[in-house]
């Protein structure tokens, strides 16, 4: 079984405060057959996303897990203009490679101009 969006790494959004709490859920994951997890720390206007410090606790707990649960990185990655200009400047950290993943959230309340909406599309190959 995969699970393609947890906050599991520790620290970086509204997941786990530690790497003690992080191991208890990849303890858990293991004891419920989950076999792979995709960490999906937020990128939203709340959560700044650092992509090697994801990369740092990934590897982190990588260590700390052994091969007993296959760990991946992906973004939940909020469609906001912030975001969306990001994209612009570097967007392979949101976008990872094909062995990884990127999670769309968007707001109800949030409209887009056409350039965001262009930007947004071209973006999505990377996937």
């Amino acid at each position: 079984m995969v699970d393609v969006h947890c906050h599991i790494l520790p620290g970086l959004d509204d997941g786990p405060d530690n790497m003690e709490l992080s191991l208890a859920m990849a303890e858990s994951a293991i004891a419920d057959g989950i076999t792979h997890v995709v960490a999906t720390p937020h990128s939203s206007n709340e959560y700044f996303f650092d992509y090697s410090r994801v990369r740092e606790l990934l590897e982190e707990l990588r260590a700390k897990i052994g091969d007993r649960l296959i760990l991946a990185s992906g973004c939940d990655f909020h469609l906001n203009p912030e975001n969306l200009e990001a994209l612009g400047e570097d967007a392979p950290p949101f976008f990872a490679s094909t062995s990884e993943a990127t999670c769309l959230s968007s707001s109800t309340n949030i409209r887009f101009r056409r350039p965001w909406i262009r930007r947004c599309t071209k973006f999505s190959s990377l996937a």
